[in-house]
């Protein structure tokens, strides 16, 4: 987040430059259905804007380790972006390395699934109906649009704040672009009843029977009623309402089906897809964080610390976040853009609020540690921070609790950091993966959970191959199960 001073000048030139922008911009023709709409973005904008953010979602997931993977949804993606009414953007479509059942679009034509829902997902129709679902959104312009109305609501905000309260227009500018920047974080309805439209729309223009897109909203719901009796998974987070669309989108391809639009000879390819997705990373990537004996390791990056007992643990391709249970406390280590310690080390005080304490050098005089406190609007806090070369790169070591609280953590915080030390012995920590096993008669999933055992519950192996856990596997498919890393790599 920009500091205030750098947000108000950003507020101030904002409301300068958009009598321009409503001149040279303005209401334009939505590509996707030929009807006006507000737009201040050109498509070079809009292809820079992409570019960008491309760079910086890449770098901080991580794109999945999978060539032939990547290539299979890219090219679904682009039979489907060539059919729709932007085909000349240059589409990128991506596999996150992420475990999170997730997909989204940035303008431009930049388009991500996550390992997480292609695991969960039964079909290529079914893959493109969520790809298509997304090129939506570009070819609509609906991210485009809602930045528009942003620019537009935090015009008048800072408008009236420079009328109304000129001594005061910085605090007001501040409050109101945060403000609108709330209102139009996600995508409405209406851009998401379009959305489905048009990836129906493109789902058939590709040949891809209709049928199978009802199924990827049933699956959704199901996720979420799995993560927490009810609670939505990441894609739906950002896509409301998902049994209504479900229903509205069966109806659809009712009338579909009803005027005869949907042929008999439509693809599914449930096998070629399943095919596909044998030996995908399943759940969590270890390699990006695992706790073992009392230590949490990132072996990607090759470091360990001591893990507080029953602290959870994140990790990212960047390091790891332990956290305490209660809230009450973290530790982060983290690749620093730094290029040095010292540089890292000043541009950590240099944040507004952050007071510099004592400082002393560690038992092996490697490393130089730093007491702080930080102002904060939900309640100060305070820690100690670090800054260690590893492997050529600089990273950021931070203990941090509640100012109230800190006294009585910080010793045992403080030891945990200093237990920061390079993996010498690597340990087997690959992660689980799918694995495909054909069947050739009906089988009660029980029982195929007894012949054929998974790393995951009944209950999640019921979600992955779409039956009741008290259900029956149909003969002559192919079902999921997850195995251990080693199993895999013995399969192979």
């Amino acid at each position: 987040m920009l500091p205030r001073p750098a947000v108000a000048a950003a507020a101030r030139a904002l409301l300068l430059s958009l009598p321009l922008m409503l001149v040279g911009s303005g209401c334009a023709t939505n590509p996707a259905t030929g009807k006006p709409q507000l737009t201040f973005f050109g498509e070079e904008a809009e292809l820079n804007m992409g570019k960008e953010a491309d760079a910086e979602i890449v770098s901080t997931v991580g794109v999945y380790d999978d060539y032939d993977l990547g290539e299979y949804v890219a090219d679904v993606g682009q039979r489907l972006a060539a059919g729709s009414e932007r085909p000349y953007l240059p589409w990128s479509f991506k596999v996150l390395d992420d475990p999170t059942v997730n997909a989204f679009a940035l303008p431009g034509g930049y388009v991500y699934v996550t390992r997480g829902i292609l695991a969960e997902l039964g079909s290529e129709a079914e893959l493109a109906a969520v790809l298509g679902h997304e090129i939506g959104h570009v070819t609509a312009k609906h991210s485009l649009h809602r930045q528009s109305q942003q620019m537009l609501a935090a015009g008048a905000v800072i408008t009236a704040a420079v009328i109304l309260d000129p001594d005061y227009a910085d605090e007001w500018a501040d409050l109101g672009m945060l403000g609108v920047g709330v209102a139009f974080l996600k995508y409405s309805r209406d851009d998401e009843r379009q959305a489905d439209d048009l990836g129906l729309r493109y789902l058939m223009r590709a040949g891809y029977d209709p049928a199978e897109m009802p199924g990827v909203f049933e699956m959704l719901e199901q996720v979420g009623k799995a993560e927490g009796g009810g609670s939505l998974p990441a894609w739906l987070s950002t896509h409301p309402d998902p049994g209504k669309r479900r229903l509205r989108i069966s109806e659809e391809v009712s009338g579909v089906q009803a005027r005869g639009e949907a042929h008999g000879d439509m693809r599914v390819e449930r096998e070629a897809y399943l095919q596909h997705l044998d030996g995908l990373a399943y759940g969590p990537d270890p390699r990006l964080g695992a706790l073992r004996d009392g230590a949490a390791l990132h072996p990607s990056l090759g470091f360990r610390l001591n893990a507080p007992l029953g602290w959870s643990l994140a990790g990212t391709p960047k390091g790891l976040t332990l956290r305490d249970p209660s809230g009450k406390g973290a530790l982060v280590v983290e690749e620093s853009a730094a290029g040095s310690t010292s540089e890292a080390e000043s541009k950590f005080f240099a944040d507004k609020g952050v007071t510099r304490g004592k400082e002393w050098e560690g038992e092996d005089g490697a490393m130089r540690w730093s007491a702080f406190t930080a102002k904060r609007k939900d309640g100060d806090v305070a820690g100690t921070v670090g800054f260690a070369q590893h492997e050529g790169q600089t990273f950021e070591l931070l203990a941090v609790a509640p100012a109230t609280s800190w006294e009585s953590q910080r010793q045992q915080l403080e030891a945990a950091l200093q237990s920061f030390a390079a993996i010498t012995s690597p340990d087997d920590v690959d992660t689980d993966r799918l694995q495909v096993v054909p069947l050739q008669e009906p089988l009660p999933l029980v029982q195929f959970a007894q012949k054929w055992p998974s790393t995951v519950g009944l209950a999640d192996l019921a979600l992955l191959n779409r039956v009741p856990a008290d259900g029956t596997l149909a003969a002559n498919t192919l079902v999921k199960r997850v195995v251990a890393g080693e199993a895999a790599r013995r399969r192979e």
